[in-house]
């Protein structure tokens, strides 16, 4: 199926092989996205694979003191029982019990589910509404970039071609923020997102903090920047504020059509999913 194979144990080791590899490579980690491609047919879009899921150095969850990291090889399933995770950001581990099924979360990986750039991919609109940052290594080095700013289209981003993601930085939040992730789907496990909406709340007016965060209404994962900017500038928060900012929300996306929903059925879901998560951070009875 592939000309070259290529497991890595160290970093240094994946970077060397990336530099030298047949183009055009894949990077392997959990490898459950790899393997649908395979199924479909996909396979002859990579001529190597370098394997970074036993590089030791990328996997686990460790506490810092600016937040969390999170190793870019961490299995979900691991994120998904950590209490580090449910300690300091439980909003993550909501989207992470929305991907596929135990046994998918158990293979698949924090990284490539990023990497793959989905515009349903069920941890990104957690991870933008934490402000998460994503970190790079090159042979020229590290970088970190916003993951707001990681996504370029549909299964792009800004990764170059012999650049890795190797780890995920959370920003410590407040100690009085509230998260919830809301996912439309149409069976309740394996089954992709018709919207998703993470919202993630501080209320207090002197600290006042709100960020919401769309999947798959565009052609990547959006924060809500319109609505968020409604929300801060508003003195007293009250239902009507709550439906301004969501109809925002709706100016701001770019759904298709498609088999599983049309772009209408999504403007008015965003809508009606931004209400009902602003409802429960912010603590407002629906009337």
């Amino acid at each position: 199926m592939y000309e070259q194979y290529f497991r890595a144990i160290t970093i240094e080791e994946a970077l060397h092989a990336l530099k030298n590899a047949l183009q055009p490579t894949c990077i392997l980690a959990g490898g459950t996205d790899v393997l649908l491609q395979s199924q479909h047919g996909k396979e002859a879009f990579f001529k190597s694979l370098i394997d970074i899921s036993n590089i030791k150095e990328l996997s686990g969850i460790k506490e810092t003191p600016d937040g969390l990291w999170i190793g870019a090889v961490t299995k979900l399933a691991d994120i998904e029982t950590s209490e580090l995770v449910m300690g300091a950001c439980p909003i993550l581990i909501e989207g992470v019990r929305e991907v596929g099924s135990p046994q998918i979360r158990n293979l698949a990986t924090i990284g490539g589910n990023i990497c793959n750039a989905s515009p349903s991919a069920d941890t990104v609109p957690a991870l933008l509404v934490l402000d998460a940052i994503v970190r790079l290594a090159s042979p020229r080095g590290k970088r970190e970039v916003s993951l707001s700013a990681f996504f370029k289209g549909p299964g792009l981003s800004v990764l170059e071609r012999d650049e890795i993601l190797i780890a995920i930085l959370i920003p410590r939040l407040s100690a009085k923020a509230r998260g919830v992730y809301i996912k439309l789907k149409a069976r309740e496990v394996l089954d992709l997102a018709f919207v998703g909406v993470a919202v993630i709340a501080v209320p207090d007016v002197e600290q006042r903090d709100i960020r919401i965060a769309l999947g798959a209404v565009a052609p990547t994962p959006i924060r809500a920047t319109r609505s968020e900017t409604i929300l801060k500038k508003t003195k007293v928060l009250n239902h009507s504020v709550v439906y301004r900012a969501a109809q925002a929300a709706v100016s701001t996306i770019s759904p298709i059509s498609d088999v599983r929903a049309s772009a209408e059925y999504r403007q008015e879901m965003v809508k009606n999913l931004t209400v009902r998560a602003l409802m429960q951070v912010l603590d407002l009875a629906d009337d």
